[in-house]
């Protein structure tokens, strides 16, 4: 008989809940990418410049994919870099089609960047979960 399914991350209910905190993270922030400046900056109450627009792209998606992994929306590391992609060249296209936003390969790349770094920080958490895990198994 085949072992069941285990969740990367712990027990099914914390996958629940990271499906739940990444479903509630995409839509804020598709709102927040696909509403115009001026209302971000009235709601936030600041002005970014360039580099800052870049730093909260990186932050943004470094949470986002951090969660997605979390949530196990996929079953591959791959799968998951696929999905985030998409949904990072999605927003920009629909920008493209925005009279307030605009297409910025830039954004594109800080996307990129928050992805990579946001799935290698999920990364050194399972590695740590499942060392932790393997030491108090053995002292069992």
């Amino acid at each position: 008989m085949s072992e069941p399914f285990r969740p990367l991350f712990g027990d099914r209910g914390n996958v629940r809940l990271f499906r739940v905190l990444a479903t509630v993270y995409v839509v804020v922030l598709t709102i927040g990418l696909l509403a115009p400046h001026r209302i971000l900056s009235s709601v936030a109450g600041i002005q970014l410049g360039q580099g800052g627009d870049r730093l909260q792209h990186v932050v943004a998606f470094a949470i986002l994919a951090t969660l997605v992994m979390r949530a196990e929306w996929t079953k591959t590391l791959v799968g998951t870099f696929l999905l985030l992609f998409v949904y990072a060249i999605s927003m920009e296209l629909v920008q493209a089609i925005t009279p307030w936003r605009l297409f910025d390969l830039g954004d594109i790349a800080a996307n990129l960047v928050g992805i990579g770094g946001g799935m290698l920080l999920a990364a050194a958490y399972l590695r740590r979960f499942q060392a932790a895990k393997k030491s108090s198994n053995s002292r069992a």
